[in-house]
Protein backbone atom coordinates (compact mmCIF):
# COMPACT_ATOMS: atom_id res chain seq x y z
CA UNK A 1 0.00 0.00 0.00
CA UNK A 2 1.48 3.32 -1.43
CA UNK A 3 0.38 5.99 1.33
CA UNK A 4 -2.42 5.33 4.12
CA UNK A 5 -1.87 8.67 5.68
CA UNK A 6 -2.69 10.13 2.32
CA UNK A 7 -5.72 7.78 2.10
CA UNK A 8 -6.31 8.60 5.55
CA UNK A 9 -6.99 12.44 4.60
CA UNK A 10 -9.10 11.50 1.61
CA UNK A 11 -11.35 9.65 3.72
CA UNK A 12 -11.39 12.01 6.49
CA UNK A 13 -13.03 14.37 3.48
CA UNK A 14 -15.40 12.60 2.48
CA UNK A 15 -16.49 10.65 6.09
CA UNK A 16 -19.98 10.46 7.66
CA UNK A 17 -20.21 9.04 10.98
CA UNK A 18 -21.98 6.52 12.79
CA UNK A 19 -23.62 6.26 15.63
CA UNK A 20 -20.25 4.53 17.28
CA UNK A 21 -17.31 6.94 17.29
CA UNK A 22 -15.21 3.73 15.21
CA UNK A 23 -17.82 3.30 12.59
CA UNK A 24 -17.24 5.70 9.33
CA UNK A 25 -19.83 5.34 6.17
CA UNK A 26 -17.73 6.77 3.23
CA UNK A 27 -19.35 7.77 0.25
CA UNK A 28 -22.99 8.58 1.22
CA UNK A 29 -24.67 12.43 2.49
CA UNK A 30 -26.02 10.81 5.34
CA UNK A 31 -25.01 7.27 7.50
CA UNK A 32 -28.46 5.62 6.83
CA UNK A 33 -28.11 5.89 2.94
CA UNK A 34 -25.52 3.45 3.18
CA UNK A 35 -26.96 -0.07 2.48
CA UNK A 36 -24.12 -1.98 3.90
CA UNK A 37 -24.44 0.04 7.53
CA UNK A 38 -27.01 -1.84 9.61
CA UNK A 39 -25.41 -5.45 8.38
CA UNK A 40 -22.07 -4.23 9.05
CA UNK A 41 -23.42 -3.14 12.33
CA UNK A 42 -24.98 -6.37 13.26
CA UNK A 43 -21.56 -8.27 12.24
CA UNK A 44 -19.29 -6.49 14.08
CA UNK A 45 -21.40 -6.98 17.42
CA UNK A 46 -20.05 -10.71 16.52
CA UNK A 47 -16.48 -9.77 15.93
CA UNK A 48 -15.05 -7.01 17.99
CA UNK A 49 -12.40 -4.72 16.55
CA UNK A 50 -10.48 -2.83 19.38
CA UNK A 51 -12.06 0.28 20.63
CA UNK A 52 -9.44 2.64 19.08
CA UNK A 53 -10.01 1.23 15.87
CA UNK A 54 -11.73 2.88 12.63
CA UNK A 55 -13.91 1.01 10.61
CA UNK A 56 -14.49 2.56 7.63
CA UNK A 57 -17.32 1.10 5.25
CA UNK A 58 -16.88 1.91 1.29
CA UNK A 59 -21.38 2.40 0.47
CA UNK A 60 -20.25 2.71 -3.24
CA UNK A 61 -18.70 0.94 -5.89
CA UNK A 62 -17.18 4.17 -6.88
CA UNK A 63 -15.31 4.72 -3.41
CA UNK A 64 -14.32 1.66 -3.12
CA UNK A 65 -12.54 1.86 -7.13
CA UNK A 66 -10.86 5.30 -5.30
CA UNK A 67 -9.70 3.70 -2.93
CA UNK A 68 -7.88 0.41 -4.39
CA UNK A 69 -6.36 2.69 -6.75
CA UNK A 70 -4.86 5.19 -4.33
CA UNK A 71 -3.65 2.51 -2.55
CA UNK A 72 -2.29 0.38 -5.25
CA UNK A 73 -3.95 -2.99 -3.99
CA UNK A 74 -6.23 -3.41 -7.26
CA UNK A 75 -6.48 -7.49 -8.15
CA UNK A 76 -5.05 -7.91 -4.53
CA UNK A 77 -8.23 -7.37 -2.41
CA UNK A 78 -12.00 -6.88 -2.67
CA UNK A 79 -13.15 -7.27 0.39
CA UNK A 80 -10.89 -4.97 2.64
CA UNK A 81 -7.82 -3.35 4.06
CA UNK A 82 -6.23 -3.21 6.92
CA UNK A 83 -3.56 -0.86 7.94
CA UNK A 84 -2.82 -1.35 11.61
CA UNK A 85 0.02 1.73 12.06
CA UNK A 86 -3.16 4.41 11.34
CA UNK A 87 -5.34 1.73 13.12
CA UNK A 88 -8.29 1.50 10.40
CA UNK A 89 -9.76 -0.80 8.23
CA UNK A 90 -11.81 -0.13 5.01
CA UNK A 91 -14.52 -2.79 4.40
CA UNK A 92 -15.78 -3.06 0.88
CA UNK A 93 -19.79 -2.53 1.65
CA UNK A 94 -20.87 -4.42 -1.48
CA UNK A 95 -19.79 -7.57 0.51
CA UNK A 96 -22.89 -6.98 1.86
CA UNK A 97 -25.17 -7.38 -1.59
CA UNK A 98 -26.68 -10.42 -2.90
CA UNK A 99 -24.87 -9.70 -6.12
CA UNK A 100 -21.68 -9.65 -4.80
CA UNK A 101 -19.22 -13.04 -5.07
CA UNK A 102 -17.52 -14.49 -3.02
CA UNK A 103 -15.76 -17.02 -5.79
CA UNK A 104 -12.69 -15.51 -5.36
CA UNK A 105 -12.02 -14.76 -1.89
CA UNK A 106 -10.43 -17.85 1.12
CA UNK A 107 -13.48 -16.23 3.01
CA UNK A 108 -16.65 -16.85 2.02
CA UNK A 109 -19.24 -14.66 4.16
CA UNK A 110 -18.75 -11.22 5.93
CA UNK A 111 -18.47 -12.42 8.81
CA UNK A 112 -15.74 -14.57 7.98
CA UNK A 113 -13.97 -11.50 6.04
CA UNK A 114 -14.17 -8.97 9.10
CA UNK A 115 -12.76 -11.58 11.42
CA UNK A 116 -10.16 -12.10 9.02
CA UNK A 117 -9.21 -8.27 8.91
CA UNK A 118 -9.37 -8.53 12.91
CA UNK A 119 -6.87 -11.22 12.58
CA UNK A 120 -4.33 -8.66 10.91
CA UNK A 121 -4.45 -6.98 13.80
CA UNK A 122 -4.64 -9.05 16.60
CA UNK A 123 -1.89 -11.14 15.17
CA UNK A 124 0.13 -7.61 13.96
CA UNK A 125 0.63 -9.42 10.74
CA UNK A 126 0.79 -8.46 7.04
CA UNK A 127 0.16 -12.33 6.30
CA UNK A 128 -2.92 -13.50 4.92
CA UNK A 129 -2.29 -17.18 5.91
CA UNK A 130 -1.50 -15.58 9.59
CA UNK A 131 -5.00 -13.37 9.32
CA UNK A 132 -6.84 -16.72 7.74
CA UNK A 133 -5.80 -19.04 10.31
CA UNK A 134 -7.17 -16.64 12.52
CA UNK A 135 -10.79 -16.70 11.53
CA UNK A 136 -11.26 -20.19 12.94
CA UNK A 137 -9.30 -20.83 15.48
CA UNK A 138 -8.66 -17.07 17.33
CA UNK A 139 -5.28 -18.04 17.77
CA UNK A 140 -2.36 -16.46 15.88
CA UNK A 141 -0.08 -19.01 13.81
CA UNK A 142 2.77 -16.54 14.41
CA UNK A 143 3.17 -16.03 17.68
CA UNK A 144 2.69 -20.10 18.28
CA UNK A 145 5.53 -20.34 15.88
CA UNK A 146 7.76 -18.02 17.35
CA UNK A 147 7.05 -19.47 20.91
CA UNK A 148 7.76 -22.94 19.15
CA UNK A 149 11.09 -21.62 17.47
CA UNK A 150 12.53 -19.64 21.09
CA UNK A 151 11.96 -23.07 22.89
Amino acid sequence: MKNLFRLAAIIAALVNTVSAANIVALGVNKPADCPALRPLLEDLKAVQFPNNWTVYVACSDVVWQKIIQREDVEGLTSVGITDRVHKLTIINGAMYSPLFSFDRQVQRTPVRILKHELGHIICDSRKEDVADGFVDSGVCKNRVLMASASK
